[in-house]
């Protein structure tokens, strides 16, 4: 079973590899104190005028920002409170229809008694969380409980 392959070892050079050079080789410095403080005070000049610039700008955008929040709160507050009585009404709506078969159940009552005796007939009670989304999806509770308590 002999072969005639011929090959060649790789072998070192003759004379050896030439020796390494562990010495230090420092850095090439690039900025040298001449060049740092001037980049550094022309750049803050320049910062300092641009801002100057803008300033009175960004402050007449603030001051418009604020104002149509200050116009539009009162209607995002209504649009949420609309959507809270119109969402409370289906709840009640729901409770009729789930109970009406139930004996002595009025809707909005514990069995005929009222739940929170020492509030007025007139006010609103906010309903807890889990009561306000009693007849939701879990899924739906739990992303909207995320959404109130992101950290």
């Amino acid at each position: 079973m002999s072969s005639s392959t011929t090959y060649k070892q790789d072998l070192p050079p003759d004379g050896g590899y030439k020796k390494l050079d562990f010495s230090r080789v420092p850095a090439r410095k690039i900025w040298n104190w001449y060049t740092i403080i001037p980049t550094y005070v022309v750049s803050t000049a320049v910062g300092i005028y641009l801002w100057r610039l803008n300033r009175e700008q960004v402050r007449r955008e603030r001051a418009e920002n604020n104002s149509a929040t200050v116009a539009l709160m009162p209607l995002l507050i209504a649009e949420k409170d609309r959507n809270l009585l119109k969402t409370m009404r289906k709840i009640r709506d729901e409770e009729t229809e789930l109970m009406k078969n139930t004996e002595g159940w009025e809707a909005g009552t514990l069995y005929g008694e009222k739940v929170y005796k020492t509030s007025p007939e007139d006010e609103f009670v906010m309903p807890s969380f889990n009561e306000y989304y009693a007849h939701n999806k879990n899924e739906e509770f739990t992303k909207r409980f995320q959404f109130f308590f992101r950290f």
